[in-house]
């Protein structure tokens, strides 16, 4: 797959998670429209994340800014 712009076909960060301070300010909020905006002013093609099944927290937020595309992630830990 070719490169557009410095956008790799996968792009990867280590977990975030905000502080229970700072949670239901808007941090998260700011951090997925700053990514967005960051991948968008590149050219990549999207932005995408996993988060668990049962974060609800995470996954209300994630329903209101992103489309759930039904995918399901699986690994093979080596």
């Amino acid at each position: 797959m070719p490169q557009r712009h410095g956008c790799g076909p996968f792009s990867s960060h280590p977990r975030r998670s905000c502080a229970p301070v700072a949670r239901g300010r808007g941090v998260a909020r700011a951090l997925i429209e700053a990514v967005t905006e960051w991948a968008r002013d590149r050219r990549c093609g999207r932005v995408y994340w996993s988060t668990h099944e049962s974060n609800a927290t995470a996954r209300r937020l994630y329903d209101q800014v992103a489309e759930n595309r039904g995918f399901i992630l699986y690994q093979i830990p080596l």
